[in-house]
């Protein structure tokens, strides 16, 4: 048996310790050849065998049984669960104004419109799709061929990224939008849009774990990396953003989530972006 304390279940200590979250983790990670629950947090991972149970309308102590029963099924289950990642159509729409009115602007200075953007942990596509619009608009206003640009969207969940290449979305990601971008999306029926044609043909989204990327040094102009850090451990953390550090360009512009830092360790390499503006919008800029 156990308790709820706070909205999180608590098994109590004398229960048999097989029939733990802790014991079931313990074991995920013994069948983990690809070692990707290691690169999470524990408790993020805990939280998704919590809801796992609730999914399959089980206590914990019956999903901890169930799950050690069937340990290679669970392992593929959890696995996807901890790639799901929300994002939605121009979220946190401060951001992708600063990206808008600044980021591009300097970008283009350099590029002349040959830019080249990863969006990483990309899921379903919105936040890769968003910085097509605003490239395709900024590149046509400068009589740019929009297709000159490369966009990127990756990610390891094949679900998330079927979405995304198909490009169709509930009918309600249009109260996100901002009005010149509603243009670029055409209803195919009742509950459903799908993003241009035009659009689309700038981004290529592709099955691609980040720690396994294979870029060039100093390739990328921007990298979009955003709601992805908080997820992982430490020691993930500062890979990923050594390897974002290593394909983004001299004084290239790495974009992370509203609650993410750049931690001490990588301070160094990393300034905001135009001061109090990157400081709100959590932009850095790659120290020369």
């Amino acid at each position: 048996m156990g308790f709820y304390a706070f909205g999180v279940y608590v098994l109590m200590a004398t229960e048999d310790r097989n029939l733990s979250f802790d014991y079931v983790l313990y074991e995920l990670k013994r069948v983990d050849d690809r070692k990707i629950l290691s690169k999470f947090r524990d408790s993020f991972v805990k939280r998704r065998l919590m809801f796992r149970a609730i999914e399959l309308g089980m206590t914990p102590e019956e999903y901890c049984k169930y799950a050690l029963d069937n340990l290679e099924r669970e392992y593929e289950k959890v696995v996807s669960l901890l790639m799901i990642n929300v994002t939605e159509f121009f979220r946190d729409l401060d951001v992708f104004k600063a990206i808008e009115e600044d980021v591009i602007q300097m970008i283009y200075d350099k590029t002349h419109g040959a830019i080249r953007v990863w969006s990483s942990g990309c899921a379903t596509g919105e936040e890769t799709y968003s910085i097509a619009l605003i490239l395709y608009e900024y590149l046509k206003s400068r009589g740019e061929n929009p297709y000159k640009a490369m966009i990127i969207g990756s990610d390891i969940n094949r679900n998330a990224l079927r979405i995304a290449h198909s490009g169709v979305y509930p009918i309600t990601v249009i109260k996100n939008i901002p009005d010149k971008y509603k243009k670029y999306f055409h209803v195919v029926s009742e509950e459903y849009v799908k993003i241009s044609e035009e659009i689309a043909r700038m981004v290529v989204f592709k099955y691609e774990n980040i720690f396994d990327a294979d870029y060039p040094n100093d390739y990328f102009d921007m990298v979009l990396l955003r709601n992805v850090l908080i997820y992982y451990s430490s020691d993930s953390i500062l890979k990923m953003l050594s390897k974002v550090y290593s394909v983004l360009k001299p004084e290239g512009i790495l974009i992370l989530g509203k609650s993410e830092f750049i931690p001490k360790e990588m301070r160094e390499k990393f300034d905001f972006f135009m001061g109090e503006l990157g400081i709100r919008t959590r932009i850095y800029v790659k120290k020369p």
